[in-house]
């Protein structure tokens, strides 16, 4: 039969070959897809205000918000609420559109 040191220096190369494989396949998988804007396109930041999602047309955070929405921050998934806490960067209308409602406009 075999020794432990056998089932060891097995499990740590199945070990390493699964990080391998995991980091060649995660840059095909992006988190935050998001496509290049083009010169036409407006950009806006949404941010939390008195704990509910604003929208912003400047990344100045001094500037007043162009909508507050009634989707209260607290209520979102932990990651969504540390990405509007930070301010999140959208490319467009339709991309604003489409986050807000994925946020649950």
């Amino acid at each position: 039969m075999h020794s432990a040191r056998y089932y060891i220096g097995i499990g740590l190369c199945s070990f390493f070959i699964i990080l391998g494989l995991l980091g060649i396949l995660t840059p095909l998988f992006p988190k935050d897809f998001m496509p290049a804007p083009t010169s036409a396109q407006q950009d806006y930041w949404l941010r939390d205000y008195n704990g509910r999602i604003a929208v912003y047309d400047t990344p100045d955070a001094d500037a007043a918000p162009i909508a507050i929405h009634d989707i209260y921050v607290n209520l979102l998934p932990e990651c969504d609420a540390l990405r509007l806490k930070a301010g999140m960067l959208v490319h467009g209308p339709a991309a604003l559109q489409r986050t807000l409602e994925d946020l649950g406009l």
